[in-house]
């Protein structure tokens, strides 16, 4: 017995797929690396932060919707009211996710709250210029040009 958990069972065929390797990872790794969706939050005295990596489509929305909205009320009781949603590490930006941001800008609209994004990537990018959605959301290609509110194409 070599210490590791099922190493007393026969041999199934299974060793070769890497998922069934996964011995050596703690249960919470194991969880996170099955995640298609990963948002964390921080909050800055410049901006509160959104940071989603990972695949936005209909099954993940409502996380990416729930962390918004908390970050919403997070930035609503700053003096900057400034929410910067980063999507850079995004890949997969399907409709939902569309609509899910849409509706934290409409949201921090009514609250007095600017919302900005974060995205030089053409699988996020591409779905906002196709629905025209550059014309209504405030998109930036980096952090700091975000956080200053400066558009690198414009020149501004």
């Amino acid at each position: 017995m070599d210490g590791r958990v099922g190493a007393t069972l026969p041999s199934s065929g299974l060793d070769q797929y890497p998922w069934s390797q996964a011995d050596d990872l703690s249960a919470s790794k194991r969880v996170n690396a099955m995640e298609l969706l990963v948002v964390d939050s921080e909050v800055r005295p410049e901006a509160v932060l959104v940071h989603a990596i990972g695949e936005i489509d209909s099954s993940t929305a409502d996380e990416l919707r729930s962390q918004l909205r908390s970050a919403l009320q997070q930035a609503e009781s700053q003096e900057s009211r400034l929410l910067i949603l980063d999507l850079q590490g995004v890949t997969y930006f399907g409709s939902a996710g569309l609509n899910a941001v849409l509706d934290c800008h409409k949201q921090g609209l009514k609250a007095g709250t600017s919302v900005r994004l974060v995205a030089n990537n053409g699988l996020v990018v591409r779905p906002i210029e196709v629905t025209n959605l550059d014309s209504l959301l405030d998109l930036y290609p980096t952090l700091p040009d975000a956080l200053e509110g400066r558009d690198s194409e414009q020149g501004s």
